[in-house]
């Protein structure tokens, strides 16, 4: 496998007697590594067109290239703007550099180099690594690397993968399958609670070494919670402890109190508990979702939750749905903002019949927050099933309006006193 490399321009030797009449520096610079990881090169690029002080060259000595220290070559009176290149330079294995610079009349030119590496190399990492959920098994797929660490050689028909998981408690990585030659492992993952967050590793390995692992995303495995499902944070405390928290900033928090702050309040069912999000910077964002749900005997399932309205904000709250643990719909939005209703407890509903019969779902509560800078206060989240009769009136209330979820930060639940 070959690769092409550029000179970085930020790689050019100034000589402070130069004058401005001299030749600029080689923009161009280009190093081609030969196939199969031998150890040779070659190198082309344009002789410069016009001198440091920006006017236009019209005639040039020589152009002189290095490997090194070695000299490689000498390109006696080339016009502005040829072609040059020389190809099979002999080289070792691993970190390499050339250096080229033209000359004229005037003097000696800026120099350029480039830096390469060459050879036999460590892979570079996994990509598209992706975990899923399909009869109860772990389905971890990924692409195999396609060049090295350094930028130099694998032979892919000599790669291997390591897989570790990723252990939720300590915070290290256990080796699961060693020396895979498919890009694809899966298991029954074991847990030890009714519901485990579950993630792996994947290391690409081959005789030069093991390359970065990264992880994929992570999923929850085990029994869904049976309905009604209902969260309401009890006395500051979390009533299921499959929740998690992503956000857009790592300073923005989650956090479980007694009651509310900025703006103060009570819980909304007073049981002396609720959740709220403190934002730390302008138009963060952060997401809330909750383990897995069993909606498999509600035909009509709905969400509905409690927030704190404050007048005047522009914070919004959406609310998004999954089947499969990895892709959130949104279902509707509250916007703070269409509302001129004072500041107080209340309530939204979303229907989500698409849903209906489901294996089981995962709840997201995101929270877009705008300027004040005040915290987002939520209680009494539910899910349940109801009657066709009960579905129609709701259908009659306003619509929400939707909106997507994007990449995150994860977060950890921290519990408060107010």
């Amino acid at each position: 496998m070959s690769a092409t490399l550029s000179a970085s321009i930020s790689n050019i030797e100034v000589d402070r007697s130069a004058s401005v009449k001299a030749p600029a520096a080689i923009e161009d610079l280009t190093v081609t590594p030969a196939p199969n990881g031998a150890l040779k090169f070659s190198v082309s690029f344009h002789a410069p067109t016009k001198n440091i002080g920006g006017e236009a060259l019209t005639s040039l000595k020589s152009v002189t290239l290095y490997h090194g220290d070695r000299l490689i070559k000498t390109f006696s009176n080339p016009k502005p703007g040829d072609l040059l290149t020389q190809a099979d330079i002999v080289c070792s294995a691993g970190a390499n550099k050339v250096r080229a610079y033209a000359e004229s009349s005037e003097g000696k030119g800026l120099e350029a180099t480039a830096d390469f590496f060459i050879g036999p190399d460590m892979p570079a990492r996994c990509t598209n690594i992706h975990l899923e959920e399909k009869d109860g098994k772990a389905i971890l797929t990924w692409d195999a690397p396609k060049a090295g660490h350094n930028g130099g050689y694998i032979d892919p028909a000599t790669l291997k993968f390591h897989v570790a998981r990723q252990n939720f408690v300590t915070g290290q990585v256990e080796p699961t399958a060693m020396n895979l030659t498919e890009c694809r492992f899966e298991e029954v993952p074991e847990i030890s609670t009714e519901q485990e967050s579950v993630a792996y590793f994947v290391y690409p390995v081959n005789e030069q070494g093991i390359g970065d692992g990264y992880a994929s995303n992570t999923i929850l495995f085990g029994t869904p919670y049976a309905l009604p499902w209902k969260e309401s944070f009890p006395n500051a405390n979390l009533t299921y402890d499959t929740w998690r928290t992503e956000s857009s900033d790592e300073s923005s928090t989650w956090s479980t109190a007694q009651s509310g702050v900025y703006p103060s309040c009570t819980a909304s069912d007073g049981d002396s508990g609720l959740i709220s999000y403190q934002p730390a910077v302008e138009n963060s964002w952060s997401v809330l979702t909750s383990g897995k749900i069993s909606v498999k005997e509600a035909a009509n399932p709905v969400v509905e939750f409690d927030y704190y309205h404050k007048k005047g904000s522009d914070d919004k709250i959406t609310l998004l749905v999954s089947d499969n643990g990895v892709d959130f719909n949104p279902a509707g939005t509250v916007d703070m903002s269409a509302s001129g209703d004072g500041d107080g407890w209340k309530t939204a509903l979303f229907p989500i019949p698409a849903y209906g019969n489901k294996e089981y779902i995962q709840i997201a509560i995101r929270v877009d927050c705008g300027n004040s800078m005040t915290s987002v206060h939520i209680d009494r989240i539910v899910v349940r099933n109801i009657s066709d009769k009960d579905l129609a009136a709701t259908k009659r209330s306003a619509p929400f309006r939707g909106r997507q979820a994007g990449r995150v930060h994860r977060h950890c639940l921290e519990r408060r006193t107010a």
